[in-house]
């Protein structure tokens, strides 16, 4: 996965789960922040972000969706800090990222 290699690269740690479900079973690792899609196989990001808004680990961890999906016009997603269309610059994302960690009060690259 590119994302994946790229924020590896600049530093921070990430696990990738393949769909909603197995998302929400890797909350135990308490991530900094979540990149979601919304195009997921057996929960898609919009169950998985109504129900980790619902539990208490996962209230407040920042979400940033990267979707190829939303409806035109629409530029928020609900229990979302963010949101990115796809396609989008690499280098937006990163930007993002760094502005939503400190937005939180997180530490860039998780130093």
């Amino acid at each position: 996965m590119l994302y994946e290699a790229a924020l590896e690269e600049a530093g921070h740690e990430v696990r990738v789960a393949a769909n909603g479900r197995d998302a929400l079973a890797m909350l135990d690792w308490e991530p900094d922040l979540i990149l979601l899609d919304l195009m997921l196989p057996i929960m898609d990001g919009y169950e998985f972000l109504r129900r980790l808004r619902s539990m208490p680990e996962g209230a407040h961890v920042p979400v940033v969706v990267l979707s190829a999906a939303l409806p035109p016009g629409r530029h928020s997603v609900r229990g979302a800090e963010a949101v990115l269309r796809k396609p989008f610059d690499l280098g937006v994302l990163m930007h993002t990222i760094t502005r939503v960690a400190a937005d939180h009060g997180l530490r860039p690259n998780g130093a």
